[in-house]
């Protein structure tokens, strides 16, 4: 087995060998690059172990694994779903500083407590004070601050919402910078989230399913009435109001129509259990996909489980080739009907599917009678 110590003092031994000439010098610069390659790579394998091992408990945990992983590895041995496709992902630190106590001019909006944190910031509960009402406030993460395309996708989350207005999505109030931070105010919704509720209930009832699909899908067709593809649809970012009313929020992965971000070719934009097949592969996407991260959400609401489990590439690689089971041989109460509103609305084949918003929710509404 290689011992890193021992390989670092023999560099240094080649590095007395100056005085001979360039050639020594070149080969301990090779030397240093081999045993920091060598150490990434180990610590890469680590990672992508971890993530393994935790891909179906915590899929979003086993996603981020996956992802340090990747920033480890040279890009020739970077791990690939079986799609046939080169695909990489973002990385998702998560680090942030303590929150102030204030934020906005003259200190309008109070900051109260962590609710959580997503992939490019942490989410506060707060006060406007001045018009005394509650608040939620998310903080681009510090290290993403310098990042320009990350600055600029937190501010395209909050023009994306700014140009929203509609009773199944999140309405924003203000986008502030603040002593070198970012901050989106949006209205507090503290009825807690889908996936906290498919976590507590398993499956929930067929007609609750139907109402909550609906809903989403009708926020969905304003936002894509409006040129923006959410691409990132999943329970996480069903969001309830106290009496029960949906709400879609984080556009944060957002595709808008001649958006000055541009995707680089080939990034993999989503979360692994919720992705499209185009999605995983890499290819264009448009409002379709939507409709594909939503069947899975249906899904996972009918049955308790998404279709797809397993290791992370297994997972993206039965996105693009492995047909779904249909919801009721999971959950018996799922009639015929619903069984083939969802299977269509995961084809594989975006043209396959219902082509807009509008027809899946006359689709639905048609099995809920």
């Amino acid at each position: 087995e290689e011992n890193p110590l021992r390989e670092v003092r023999y560099g240094q031994f080649l590095e007395g060998a100056w005085i001979l000439g360039l050639s020594p010098f070149l080969i301990l610069l090779l030397q240093h690059i081999s045993i920091a390659v060598g150490l990434g790579r180990e610590e890469a394998r680590r990672l992508i172990a971890a993530a393994e091992r935790v891909a179906r408990s915590d899929p979003e945990q086993s996603a981020h694994l996956y992802r340090t992983a990747q920033g480890l590895m040279l890009d020739a041995e970077r791990p690939r779903a079986s799609t046939g496709n080169k695909t990489q992902v973002i990385s998702r630190s998560r680090g942030h500083a303590q929150a102030p106590s204030h934020v906005g001019p003259d200190e309008r909006y109070r900051i109260d407590t962590a609710l959580g944190s997503g992939g490019m910031g942490v989410v506060y509960a707060g006060t406007d004070t001045r018009l005394e009402r509650p608040v939620a406030l998310k903080q681009l993460f510090d290290h993403l601050v310098t990042d320009a395309e990350h600055l600029e996708r937190f501010r395209q989350e909050a023009l994306a919402l700014a140009s929203l207005a509609h009773s199944h999505i999140v309405t924003i109030y203000d986008l502030l910078e603040h002593e070198g931070h970012f901050w989106i105010v949006m209205e507090l919704l503290n009825g807690g989230s889908l996936a906290e509720q498919i976590k507590a209930q398993g499956r929930i009832p067929v007609e609750r399913c139907i109402e909550i699909t609906c809903d989403v899908a009708d926020g969905l067709d304003c936002a894509h009435a409006h040129g923006i593809v959410h691409r990132d649809i999943k329970p996480l970012n069903i969001l309830f109001m106290a009496d029960g009313q949906t709400k879609l929020t984080d556009f944060g992965n957002a595709k808008l129509n001649e958006s000055i971000v541009h995707t680089r070719e080939g990034l993999m934009m989503g979360s692994p259990s919720f992705m499209s097949p185009e999605q995983v592969d890499g290819s264009p996407v448009d409002l379709r996909t939507d409709i594909y991260s939503l069947g899975i959400t249906l899904y996972q609401m009918l049955t308790g489980k998404v279709p797809f489990e397993g290791e992370l590439n297994s997972v993206l690689a039965q996105h693009v080739n492995k047909p779904p089971r249909p919801p009721s041989e999971l959950a018996p109460a799922v009639p015929a009907a619903l069984d083939a509103v969802v299977l269509k609305m995961l084809a594989k084949a975006p043209e396959d599917r219902f082509q807009d918003c509008k027809a899946t929710i006359t689709a639905l509404r048609a099995v809920a009678g």
